[in-house]
């Protein structure tokens, strides 16, 4: 509840209707109970032994704002509300279960406190009532919503910084068998009955170094969904770059059957950053 609600609730006192929610709470609880078990049938002995243990609280606080003018109740409501919301997030519950959760106890409140008053409500006591369960979901939603999105956060950057250690793992792997596929290249040339292994001892090469170009794409695109990719801009010639693609992507254009062809003039030039325009390029 924020301080705006909290004010507008101790301008008029409701003592009679303090007393309703604190003499009603056990069976609102019991109740509450039953409905979540009927709702949620997932939800375990530990996830009802909470209930037990946050919602007594939280209607006692909700009570003391309808009784008393003296702050800062409302934080003490708060604070209830944000540990069930906590509570929740960590007993694998997801934000539609916690919404259930508050529509169940705003029915089985509502019912109760009009039979312990023995009469219905008054226009007043349904809107300080209801504002009252508004704030504890409030509450409940934001604390759920910021350990859902720091686990997020966690479990992005644990995911991002295995990526870049497989990488960089692979990348080594591949540069040795490079190494070895060059020397083996080297030693078989001068034969002319090892011609066609050389050839597709290219082959392979080629396919590895794109590989490796694809993981480069891949991290750079992680990098920009992180915002973390550093702008290095400075003269470029557009030629030289799409030459060096061309070359790059020359022999798997050929067995495609594809022909690519430049039409860049060499004094094409551009103030940007090498290394994001080959990325583009690329893909």
């Amino acid at each position: 509840m924020d301080m705006l609600k909290a004010d507008s609730l101790r301008e008029v006192l409701l003592p009679e209707l303090a007393r309703a929610v604190r003499d009603a709470s056990p069976r609102v609880l019991a109740r509450w109970e039953d409905a979540v078990k009927l709702a949620l049938p997932c939800a375990d002995e530990l996830t009802r032994a909470q209930l037990r243990d946050d919602i007594p609280p939280l209607l006692s606080q909700l009570a003391n704002v309808l009784q008393t003018d003296v702050a800062p109740v409302h934080e003490h409501l708060q604070r209830y509300a944000l540990a069930h919301g906590e509570v929740r997030f960590h007993q694998s519950y997801n934000l539609a279960e916690l919404l259930i959760e508050a529509d169940l106890l705003r029915r089985v409140l509502f019912e109760e406190v009009v039979l312990e008053l023995g009469q219905p409500l008054s226009t007043q006591e349904i809107v300080a009532l209801n504002m009252g369960v508004d704030a504890s979901v409030e509450r409940s939603v934001i604390a759920f919503v910021n350990h859902q999105t720091e686990q997020n956060r966690a479990i992005n950057e644990a995911q991002s910084k295995y990526l870049s250690f497989l990488s960089h793992d692979l990348r080594g792997g591949l540069n040795g068998v490079l190494l070895m596929l060059e020397v083996l290249r080297r030693q078989m040339r001068d034969h002319v009955e090892f011609g066609e292994s050389v050839e597709d001892i290219e082959t392979i090469k080629r396919s590895i170094l794109e590989t490796v170009a694809t993981m480069d794409r891949f991290l750079h695109a992680e990098r920009f969904r992180k915002g973390k990719v550093p702008v290095k801009p400075s003269m470029i010639n557009i030629g030289d770059i799409v030459a060096e693609l061309l070359n790059q992507f020359s022999y798997s254009a050929k067995d495609k059957r594809i022909d690519l062809r430049s039409t860049t003039s060499g004094a094409c030039t551009l103030y940007s950053d090498q290394a994001l325009i080959n990325l583009t390029l690329q893909r």
